[in-house]
């Protein structure tokens, strides 16, 4: 089922690499259905359990070949940019002294934390794991 955190998209990431987007709820109500009709229907609950190793290992997931060259490209896109001078960090050092000259608050960081407010989607409790163990 997908959800607002990474940790829920990865279930829905595999079923769409591997060609069984069917098979992606997009809340409860529809996941129960899904669930139903995979039981209702034995005969294709097994065939769809016999191909998944097979699904799996003709999928973009198993690519190892193409995952590297997407990756390499990237490198060689990542090392393009910075030898044109295009470095974000160096350009987040610029905005914030920028900042620090235009407001004069000599309290704004390089670096803050970006996900401690309790309420963040990605946090811990709202995940639901149980902190005070």
């Amino acid at each position: 089922m997908a959800g607002s955190v990474h940790a829920h998209n990865v279930g829905v990431s595999l079923l769409s690499n591997v060609g069984l987007d069917p098979l992606v709820a997009k809340n409860e109500d529809e996941y129960v259905k899904l669930a139903l009709q995979l039981a209702s229907h034995i005969s294709a609950l097994q065939n769809l359990r016999t191909s998944l190793r097979d699904l799996m290992s003709k999928s973009p997931v198993c690519d190892g070949a193409n995952f590297i060259l997407g990756l390499e490209s990237t490198y060689r896109n990542m090392s393009r940019r910075c030898c044109k001078g295009d470095d974000p960090s160096s350009k987040r050092m610029k905005l914030l002294e920028q900042s620090v000259a235009a407001t004069g608050d000599l309290s704004i960081k390089n670096s803050e934390p970006t996900n401690t407010r309790e309420d963040n989607p990605g946090s811990v409790k709202t995940n639901g794991f149980n902190t005070t163990q």
